[in-house]
């Protein structure tokens, strides 16, 4: 199918919101599925699928494109707006139990005392040890903003 981005229309992204449910998981890596066209790709059947997660991706970039498009005057509407997976409430693989008692206290030992000579700077720690101590995600641990607040110092 062959159609200039402004003659898209909702049945066009419907069209491709259903055949996103049928893309198998890592189908560039996958010996099974790489060398095959999209068209035989998402004709096979045993194959483990993409993640929502993933999926919901795509659909993002769709309509990041089709947003750039209108503003350019290219198209009339943004006919992927709104079209998004449902997320589950967690997916198996992304499930994640949390540390222990003894492997928090085993990560801060050699966190600290370094026993074994792992940590090789003392600025490899850091980030480990607020997250422990913060229960901040380590992205936040590494790009603080002004606006975030001081360990112990009062909300505003």
């Amino acid at each position: 199918m062959h159609k200039a981005v402004g003659a898209l229309t909702k049945a066009d992204a419907r069209l491709v919101k259903n055949a996103l449910q049928r893309l198998p998981k890592n189908r560039n890596k996958s010996p099974r599925t790489r060398d095959l066209s999209l068209s035989a790709t998402l004709e096979l059947t045993g194959v483990p699928l993409a993640s929502v997660r993933a999926l919901n991706g795509y659909m993002s970039a769709y309509q990041t494109f089709l947003r750039w498009a209108v503003e350019q005057g290219y198209a009339e509407t943004n006919v992927f707006h709104g079209m998004r997976f449902k997320v589950p409430r967690y997916e198996k693989s992304d499930k994640r139990d949390p540390f222990s008692i003894d492997q928090l206290n085993l990560l801060f030992e050699h966190l600290t005392v370094n026993p074994t000579g792992l940590v090789k700077k003392d600025t490899h720690k850091w980030v480990t040890l607020i997250a422990m101590f913060t229960g901040a995600r380590g992205v936040k641990c590494l790009r603080p903003r002004p606006t975030d607040q001081a360990i112990g110092s009062p909300a505003s």
